[in-house]
């Protein structure tokens, strides 16, 4: 199964919808994005009318850059493995509603959660323009409100007034 992204005219990611891989195959049987493409834009102008919608490609695996392999446990839950096999990794993230397409980047950037946070270009995540100043004797968490970091407290104590457990 693969990803699609629907986008808007602005790049907004407006749906994200699975399509089998039947319908990404070319003549040869390779998988080809814009197989999958096509099928998009007929299947999205069967259901809704529309026509001249972008689409593309999105990875479930990956995030932050890296390919992961979903792994499933003794359990049969499944656990996200790195890969060793990074070709398979595109577009840096999973294509999130309410995200964007940075067409320079060519990677799908999630919405902006927090006012003033930025783009790490790395991983192409939103993140505090400064690095969290947390240590082994003083918690830190990001405050919305004063848009910095803040000393944390548990009932009215900060977290470095708490008693240690001996060990």
């Amino acid at each position: 199964m693969a990803h699609f992204a629907l986008l808007d005219e602005n790049n907004k990611i407006l749906t994200v919808i699975v399509v089998g891989n039947e319908y990404l195959l070319d003549k040869d049987g390779n998988e080809s994005e814009a197989h999958g493409k096509s099928w998009c834009e007929k299947f999205w102008h069967r259901k809704t009318g529309d026509v001249g919608a972008d689409w593309k490609q999105t990875s479930y695996n990956t995030s932050e850059g890296i390919y992961y392999n979903q792994v499933e446990q003794s359990d049969g839950t499944y656990k996200q493995v790195k890969s060793s096999d990074q070709s398979k990794s595109f577009r840096k993230n999973f294509a999130y509603i309410n995200g964007i397409y940075d067409s320079t980047r060519d990677a799908f950037i999630p919405p902006q959660l927090f006012k003033g946070w930025v783009i790490n270009e790395t991983t192409c995540q939103w993140g505090p323009p400064t690095d969290d100043p947390s240590t082994s004797d003083a918690l830190y968490t990001w405050s919305n409100v004063s848009e910095d970091w803040v000393e944390m407290e548990v009932d009215g104590v900060t977290v470095a007034e708490i008693p240690k457990p001996l060990d």
